[in-house]
């Protein structure tokens, strides 16, 4: 695996399917295919990750948002972090297939796996 495929997986290992308890990293289901988009302007990273029928939640443990949060502080080290919706939509109108709902990641000033997040800025998977 190539450097930008690692920080996928590392980024999706962050994020969880409101059907199961794993991360949709580990995930074998469809969810697994999950788009991961990042751009860079100076110190601040933002990072789409998107995927059909339903909007990528924050994986936490514990199972709260704040929880995921933290985990996500600490993984990049900053606390100037801010999480938003991305883009969604409807696909097909009796199954949904074609959709796209996405979650934003907002990362600034990161004192911790930049090489993860500058690897993720070179295009989307």
């Amino acid at each position: 695996m190539g450097a930008r495929e690692d920080a996928v997986r590392f980024i999706l290992s962050h994020f969880a399917s409101r059907y199961g308890n794993c991360s949709i990293a580990d995930d074998k289901s469809s969810l697994n295919d999950a788009n991961v988009a990042g751009s860079k302007s100076g110190d601040c990273y933002t990072i789409d990750v998107s995927q059909m029928y339903e909007r990528p939640e924050l994986y936490s443990p514990k199972g709260t948002t704040l929880d995921a949060i933290v985990r996500l502080s600490e993984t990049f080290g900053t606390d100037k972090i801010d999480v938003g919706e991305g883009d969604a939509s409807a696909g097909c109108e009796s199954c949904d297939y074609g959709s796209s709902y996405g979650t934003v990641l907002t990362i600034t000033n990161p004192t911790k796996a930049v090489d993860v997040l500058d690897a993720l800025c070179g295009g989307a998977r």
